[in-house]
């Protein structure tokens, strides 16, 4: 209903031969490289850290994101992680309230009939002023000052056997087994239906509270 609207943003999120088959019209292809800095290969360095703000700033120009754009995220199959950090990086960048991520994503856009393209939308600079960071993004050693405080909680997103142990994660120079102090695991995947739609408030909220997380937290 929106496709006309000069402010909407489409962000398409998945693999370059998946876009470049068909995606959204006036969609445009991002990855989490485009706004995460550079990845670092070094033994025991960070990955897809956010940028700084100018720097940011200058990356979501690019995409035609300007003060007054409606911005909505989408994964081409099933990539939603990367779909949730470009999300995310809106938000860190204080653009939350005027971004969405389309609930089903490419998959439920197609099953609805909706039309398709494999046209590539103009170029468009956005206008930005200086970013207002939120405070969404914590340090290490925030999370081992505060992970077992009570009204604090520190969710483990990732696969049951990464948090107990039975797979071995991180850098190929510094694996690890096992998980944080105090920390709960709710895996990423549990939060949405086999369709790719998120679970209701209701599902959400007994996930949530199932796994430890108490109101106020």
């Amino acid at each position: 209903a929106h496709l006309a609207d000069p402010r909407l943003v489409l962000l398409h999120v998945g693999t370059r031969s998946e876009y470049d088959a068909q995606h959204i019209p006036g969609a445009q292809f991002i990855t989490v490289g485009d706004v995460a800095a550079p990845r670092d290969t070094s033994a025991r360095a960070l990955s897809n850290e956010m940028l700084a703000a100018e720097d940011l700033r200058a990356r979501l120009v690019k995409f035609g994101i300007s003060g007054d754009s409606r911005i909505v995220v989408y994964f081409s199959s099933n990539t939603i992680p990367p779909a949730t950090r470009i999300v995310l990086t809106l938000d860190f960048a204080g653009l939350g309230s005027v971004t969405s991520m389309l609930d089903g994503g490419m998959p439920a856009w197609v099953a609805a009939g909706y039309s398709t393209t494999t046209e590539l939308p103009a170029p468009h600079q956005g206008t930005l002023a200086a970013l207002t960071l939120t405070p969404i993004i914590v340090t290490a050693e925030w999370v081992r000052d505060n992970a077992t405080k009570p009204g604090y909680a520190l969710i483990d997103a990732r696969a049951v056997g990464y948090f107990d142990g039975t797979l071995e994660a991180g850098p190929a120079a510094a694996r690890r087994r096992g998980h944080l102090p105090g920390a709960v695991n709710l895996p990423f995947d549990s939060v949405w239906t086999a369709r790719y739609t998120l679970r209701s408030a209701s599902d959400l909220r007994d996930l949530f509270a199932k796994a430890g997380v108490k109101p106020g937290d």
